[in-house]
């Protein structure tokens, strides 16, 4: 109980380091002596020419990447998912410094990313003092998982990390919260894969709040547009950085079921303006809460702590991993099912 009072207050940022990492665990096995190999072959790797790979608009990751400045991420990633482009067999890391295994070529997508993550903290971007561990993270974790590779989004996740720990133990968590179910799911690219978490939100979306979710229906907006961005940067996007961290405080202690939670929050925190939009403005309010209040982070949670989530109910509609968040780490039965403290 302790521990989730501590999550739900929001963890101090003096010790969300060794909080996120114990939460997070290592399930992988991953040390700081692999991250500094990743990175050093990463570094002196040999840039792959897009167009030797063929016309990278027609792919994944050319798709997220022209989605960044005409559409959300969320939005992007289901164009892509929906697309149905072939995925590139998985491959083991060569020990070569080539970069032509799996989809180690969506590393180029980086140089692009990084200086629209965060775009108001100039330290992630060029000359900053975090802008190269930010790109040696995320090229590691290409080097290291090839069949992934980098896919947009993976960006808002590194640069939290790092606002809290140093690029080894970014690195280190990055991984281990990208083999989680959800994640797994979500940079699958995978249409099944992705509607299948969708599906889940919804279930809790209409239920929580059915007139909403009857307005959404009727505007055409489809949870895609803005649950997938809120999921594949846990919200570290569309909210300021604290209120944000503080959701993932939640996350790392109890998996998936928090980010519904959080999602439904959101839109019950928004409702009666949302019931008064069109589509556009819908779409524009929930790519970019307005969270200037003072006040917002407790007016969130707030919300947040009146959302239903079934357990039952969301291991049945998960499947085949119950609690969202494989192997991810032993926190003890207090911190399984996302429940507010008493």
């Amino acid at each position: 109980a302790k521990l989730t009072r501590l999550c739900w207050n929001g963890i101090p940022p003096a010790i969300r380091k060794e909080a996120w990492r114990r939460m997070v665990g290592n399930k992988l096995h991953v040390g700081e002596g692999l991250f500094r190999e990743l990175a050093q072959r990463a570094r002196h790797a040999p840039s792959v020419s897009t167009r030797e790979e063929g016309d990278f608009s027609d792919s994944h990751e050319g798709l997220l990447f022209r989605g960044v400045e005409e559409e959300s991420i969320g939005t992007a990633s289901a164009r892509a998912a929906l697309a149905g482009s072939p995925r590139p067999d998985p491959h083991a890391i060569s020990d070569d410094n080539s970069a032509s295994t799996g989809r180690e070529s969506s590393v180029n997508l980086i140089a692009y990313d990084v200086p629209r993550t965060f775009p108001d903290l100039e330290f992630f971007h060029d000359g900053g003092p975090t802008c190269l561990a930010l790109h040696d993270v995320l090229r590691s974790y290409a080097y290291y998982q090839p069949d992934v590779g980098y896919v947009q989004g993976m960006s808002y996740l590194a640069a939290t990390f790092l606002l809290y720990m140093s690029a080894a133990d970014a690195f280190c968590c990055l991984a281990n919260m990208l083999a989680s179910h959800l994640y797994r799911d979500l940079y699958s690219l995978d249409a099944k894969r992705i509607e299948k978490h969708v599906r889940v939100f919804d279930s809790f979306f209409r239920e929580n709040l059915p007139l909403l979710f009857t307005h959404f229906q009727r505007q055409g907006v489809d949870s895609r547009h803005f649950f997938l961005e809120w999921a594949l940067t846990l919200f570290s996007r569309a909210l300021s950085i604290d209120v944000a961290a503080r959701i993932w405080d939640n996350f790392h202690l109890h998996g998936e079921i928090f980010a519904i939670r959080a999602g439904v929050g959101v839109l019950r925190l928004f409702g009666p303006t949302l019931a008064k939009l069109e589509i556009e403005e819908i779409l524009r309010l929930l790519h970019r809460l307005p969270c200037e209040k003072t006040n917002f982070s407790a007016l969130l949670f707030d919300a947040i702590q009146d959302v239903r989530v079934d357990p039952r109910k969301f291991d049945l509609l998960i499947g085949d991993d119950p609690h969202g968040c494989l192997e991810q780490r032993d926190v003890g039965a207090e911190g399984r099912h996302g429940c507010s403290p008493m």
